[in-house]
């Protein structure tokens, strides 16, 4: 079947000399090849299919501006981030989605504002996603923002609000953290007890050497290796303590820390 039109040629698929036959077909009436064109056009990744996709991102059919801002990610170009920005606030979710997602990969600090916006959004996913990107961004700004996560109802939300605190190495970030050592799911506590490691503030001595008796054998291999991180003689009975754990992984934790203390 002979392609359209006005489509590229064959040499052409695939180079930056496809993207201007492929930017008129994102006016053609059916969603689905809009769709399949920028998807060709995400593939060849050239700043030059930046603004065409910006466009789409007004287009009315919300798979298509999905699409568009999922493509603009890849592309990766920081003259994107402004349409995205806007895209961040549209009507649908599947595309603030992929507009938060987008502006995460791009790294831009101008998106900051519109993704600490974003950490209030109803789906759960965009927090989340809003709250990762700030955390790859080191955008340390939003710490009071991203702490109020950490009570979010969805457990996923909490744990990348615990891990961008322990991403901005924010000595305010610590009794935040100290605070997600309690909470409900074991995957937030182990996340904490890591980030107070890496943090390696000394106010989180006592709470990690508690959390050596959490129920969750992970956890406890957390803060040990924590425990190991800032090297504090105080934590050096209750790691002791914990060479009779259950878990060999645990006692093997227990075992480097006290070794990295007595260094």
């Amino acid at each position: 079947m002979a392609p359209p039109i006005g489509w590229p040629k064959r040499s052409e698929i695939g180079s930056s000399r496809a993207v201007k036959p492929l930017s008129g077909f994102l006016k053609d009436p059916s969603w689905r090849i809009r769709v399949e064109v920028i998807e060709a056009m995400e593939e060849i990744e050239d700043p030059a299919a930046v603004n065409p996709l910006a466009r789409a991102l007004k287009d009315d059919q919300w798979r298509v501006r999905e699409a568009a801002a999922e493509a603009l990610g890849e592309i990766g170009n920081p003259g994107s981030v402004t349409a995205l920005i806007d895209a961040a606030g549209d009507e649908h979710a599947g595309v603030r989605l992929a507009a938060v997602e987008s502006l995460g990969e791009i790294e831009d600090r101008r998106a900051v504002g519109v993704l600490t916006s974003a950490l209030k959004d109803e789906v759960w996913e965009i927090r989340a996603e809003a709250v990762s990107a700030l955390g790859d961004m080191g955008a340390s700004r939003s710490l009071d923002s991203i702490s109020t996560l950490l009570k979010d109802s969805h457990w996923m939300v909490r744990m990348e609000a615990v891990q961008a605190l322990g991403e901005f190495e924010d000595r305010r970030a610590v009794m935040f953290l100290i605070e997600s050592l309690k909470d409900p799911i074991w995957r937030v506590r182990g996340e904490a007890a890591d980030a107070l490691g890496d943090l390696e503030d000394s106010r989180a001595l006592d709470p990690l050497m508690n959390v050596l008796k959490d129920e969750h054998w992970q956890v406890r291999v957390e803060a040990a290796e924590a425990l190991g991180n800032i090297e504090d003689s105080r934590a050096l009975d209750a790691l002791m303590a914990a060479l009779k754990d259950v878990h060999r992984e645990v006692r093997a934790a227990a075992a480097e820390a006290i070794g990295d203390i007595e260094e």
